[in-house]
């Protein structure tokens, strides 16, 4: 009976697929959920861009403990494959901001999307650079008959 390398096969989850359904609560756990355009390093970070005045950003200034959901929407079912994660979000610190943009860009600009500077997530500019830190993931068991959750060590 083959058995899948969680870890691997979440890196290729999220190689394969570009956005990320982010969900957050408000204080009083109202849920929302938005899918966002995404990169990532490794397992252990997703970065996305957003306007701060978003709801999911707003959401995430007030109540950063979020749920990460990354799947191939065009699998039939199943057949799919998907990985989940717990995080806490943020905007991205000023100290993080260089690696995050070199993360972001590596995706953006093999996308044909373009680069993403400085001058285009500080200042005046109307987006900013947000990151999620991984505390718990899981992939789709590859190896189950029934529709179950592996653990993803990091």
């Amino acid at each position: 009976m083959p058995v899948t390398d969680n870890n691997a096969h979440a890196r290729s989850v999220l190689d394969g697929t570009c956005y990320v359904v982010l969900a957050t609560a408000d204080a009083g756990g109202s849920p929302w959920a938005t899918p966002v355009w995404f990169a990532h390093d490794g397992l252990d970070r997703l970065y996305w861009l957003s306007w701060p005045g978003s709801r999911h950003s707003r959401l995430v200034e007030h109540r950063p403990e979020v749920a990460l959901t990354v799947f191939d929407t065009n699998a039939v079912p199943n057949e799919g494959t998907a990985f989940y994660a717990t995080a806490r979000a943020r905007q991205c610190p000023d100290e993080w901001l260089d690696d995050g943009l070199a993360v972001v860009n590596r995706r953006s600009l093999a996308q044909g999307i373009g680069e993403f500077t400085r001058e285009r997530v500080t200042g005046g500019a109307r987006l900013r650079l947000y990151v999620a830190e991984i505390i718990d993931a899981w992939v789709l068991d590859q190896d189950a008959d029934v529709d179950q959750r592996a653990p993803v060590r990091r």
